[in-house]
This record gives structure tokens, sequence and C-alpha cells, in this order.
């Protein structure tokens, strides 16, 4: 009798220990499908990452494209403004030298009269 109940209670505690072990091993499964899940979203964090790291690099690029563009502008302006100054220059000169030229009209017609 005690040899049967001792039977009986070892196979309650081995169908414990079984079901403990499916719990785990279903537990572990859980994990393990968790850890892939979180594989491949730190593999689309990553792929996300370089998608930006490019992008950055590409920005960066036109940032200097636009900046040489500016400088190249900023000169073409300077070259400009100081033809401007030259022509407004040789019209100051060419307004003189009419004013001369028309003085020296008027004082010649004086000195006829």
């Amino acid at each position: 009798m005690f040899v049967l109940e001792l039977c009986r209670f070892v196979l309650e505690l081995c169908r414990f220990v079984l079901e403990l072990c499916r719990f785990v091993l279903e537990l572990c499964r859980f994990v393990l499908e968790l850890c892939r899940f979180v594989l491949e979203l730190c593999r689309f964090v990553l792929e996300l990452c370089r998608f930006v790291l490019e992008l950055c690099r590409f920005v960066i690029e036109l940032c200097r494209f636009v900046l040489e563009l500016c400088r190249f502008v900023l000169e073409l302006c300077r070259f400009v403004l100081e033809l401007c100054r030259f022509v407004l220059e040789l019209c100051r000169w060419h307004r003189l030298w009419a004013l001369e030229r028309s003085v020296r009209a008027w004082g010649q017609m004086a000195g006829r009269l």
C-alpha cells in the first residue's frame, strides 16, 4: 500500500514536472520569438539609420554646392558693382567734358558779341 501511494505520488510529481517543463518550453519559445522580433526591429532601425546617414550626407553635399553657388553669385555681384562704378565714373567724366565744351562754346559766343 505504501509503495503504491509512493508510486502515485512520484507519478503525480512527474506529471507536474512534465507540465512545468512544457510551460518552460513555451516560455522559451515565446522568448525566442521575442528575440527574433527584437533582432528584426534592430535590423530595421539599423537600415533606417543608414538611410538617414546617407540622406544627411546628401544634404551636406547639397549645402556645399549651394554655398559655392552663393559665393559665385556674390563674386559676380561684386564684379557687376565694380563695372557699374566704372561706368558711373565714365559718365561723370563725360558730363564734365560736355560741360567744359558748353562753357567754352558760350565763352566763344560771348567773345564774338
